[in-house]
C-alpha cells in the first residue's frame, strides 16, 4: 500500500470516526483478513496484530506532515491535515482494486464505530485462530478461547471471547467448512 493510499484510507476512517494508532492497526488487519491485499504482514503484540510496518508509515506520513499524532490518553489520535496535494495522483487510494475498496468499505461500516479495546478483542481472537489452524489444521471453541486468555490474562472474560468467535464467525473471518470446529 502505498503512502497515499495509506492517507486515504485514514481519510475514510476520519470520516466514520477519528481513529488512534490502535484503531488503525485493527482496522487495517480486519480488512487484510477480509481479503483486500494492502501488503502489511502482522504479528502478536501487546494490544493484538501489529504490523510494525505500517507503524513505520504511519511515521513516515507524519514526518511528511500528512497527519498528525496528537496524544491522547495512553494512545495517539491521527489527525489527516489538508495536505494531499503533495500527494501524486497515482498513490491515491482510488488506485486500489474495486474488489479491495468494496472491502475496505465493508469493514469500516462493520468495524470502524467500535471501540479500539473491542477491536484488540476481535483481532486477537481471529489472529489466535488463524494460528491455531495453521499449526494444527482445525481448531475449536475452546483453544481459541484458551489462546486469548494465554495472550491477555484476564483482560477478557470467557464470555467476551466467545461472542467475538461469534461475530467472527458470522462476518466470515472464520469459516466452518475451512475446519473451524466451534
Amino acid at each position: 500500500m502505498t503512502i497515499g493510499s495509506l492517507y486515504s484510507l485514514i481519510e475514510m476512517i476520519y470520516q466514520i470516526k477519528p481513529p488512534g494508532k490502535k484503531t488503525l492497526q485493527k482496522l487495517v488487519y480486519l480488512i487484510q483478513e477480509k481479503g483486500a491485499n494492502l501488503g502489511y504482514q502482522y504479528c502478536i503484540h501487546y494490544y493484538g496484530p501489529y504490523s510494525s510496518v505500517l507503524d513505520y508509515s504511519l511515521q513516515s506520513l507524519e514526518r511528511l506532515g500528512i497527519i498528525k499524532l496528537k496524544r491522547q490518553g495512553m494512545g495517539s489520535l491521527i489527525i489527516p491535515n489538508s495536505m494531499q496535494d503533495i500527494l501524486t495522483e497515482e498513490e491515491d487510494v482510488s488506485k486500489l482494486s474495486e474488489m479491495d475498496m468494496e472491502i475496505i468499505k465493508y469493514v469500516l461500516e462493520k468495524f470502524a464505530h467500535r471501540s479500539p479495546k473491542e477491536l484488540e478483542l476481535i483481532t486477537t481472537t481471529d489472529f489466535v485462530a488463524k494460528d491455531i489452524f495453521r499449526k494444527k489444521g482445525y481448531v475449536n471453541k475452546m483453544e481459541i478461547i484458551n489462546g486469548v486468555i494465554h495472550i491477555k490474562d484476564t483482560k477478557f472474560s470467557q464470555l467476551e471471547i466467545e461472542n467475538a468467535i461469534d461475530l467472527l464467525l458470522e462476518e466470515g473471518y472464520l469459516d466452518l467448512k475451512q475446519r473451524y470446529i466451534c
